[in-house]
């Protein structure tokens, strides 16, 4: 049977949020948007605060649509390269890098499953070697950013849908499925998963975890 290990990105195998620290790259290198920053000061302190991930999504879509609308696909894509290039793998939490690794030594089906961004989400899994990346994708018309995302922002249970649509396409168990995350967005995986890493949870994590009978383990970043 196949095994496989899926990741979650932001918090999990990298220590930060790359959304925010991709976003606040691009608003450096673009002068012409500097005009909203007061705006997104207000929006980053609201994304900071909420919890409820409905309103995080509409946040989420303000700040592609403020920073993102009509720049160039070229230019959005080589700072993405360049971004991804500053994180690997310096930046990464490496107690669950090495089980991404080991999960590669043991010829699992491994899997980058992320809210963030496919601009760069998949230059992660290209230059770590994951066989298949699951991602919010950018809509990209005629050579520019609409400002708009593609179906729909890959977190909670839309990311569940599109992960559980590519183990039923190939005939693949969740009881045969590693699920290593930080984010309780991330419940219906983890109900799912036969085996859980919850990484750097806090104490409401773990209670709502044990409030559901899920099987994990706790994975703290390694100092």
């Amino acid at each position: 049977m196949k095994k496989v290990a899926i990741f979650d990105l932001d918090g999990t195998l990298d220590l930060r949020d790359n959304f925010k620290l991709f976003l606040f790259r691009i608003l450096i290198k673009s002068p012409q948007k500097w005009i909203y920053i007061p705006h997104l000061v207000c929006f980053f302190l609201k994304l900071y605060c909420i919890k409820d991930y409905k309103n995080r999504t509409n946040l989420k879509k303000i700040f592609l649509k403020i920073l993102l609308s009509n720049q160039s696909q070229n230019f959005i894509e080589n700072e993405a390269i360049n971004h991804v290039e500053r994180r690997i793998p310096k930046k990464f939490n490496s107690a669950v890098y090495e089980y991404f690794t080991l999960s590669k030594k043991l010829k699992k089906i491994t899997i980058l499953a992320s809210g963030s961004l496919d601009v760069y989400v998949k230059h992660f899994a290209d230059k770590l070697g994951f066989d298949l990346y699951i991602s919010t994708e950018l809509n990209f018309k005629k050579g520019k950013f609409t400002g708009e995302i593609k179906n729909s922002n890959c977190i909670g249970y839309k990311k569940y849908l599109k992960i559980n649509n590519y183990l039923k396409i190939n005939k693949i168990s969740w009881s045969d499925v590693t699920f290593f995350s930080n984010d309780l967005s991330d419940l219906h995986c983890f109900k799912r998963a036969k085996s859980n890493y919850v990484i750097n949870p806090s104490k409401s994590i773990l209670k709502t975890l044990d409030k559901k009978l899920i099987n994990y383990k706790v994975l703290n970043s390694k100092s």
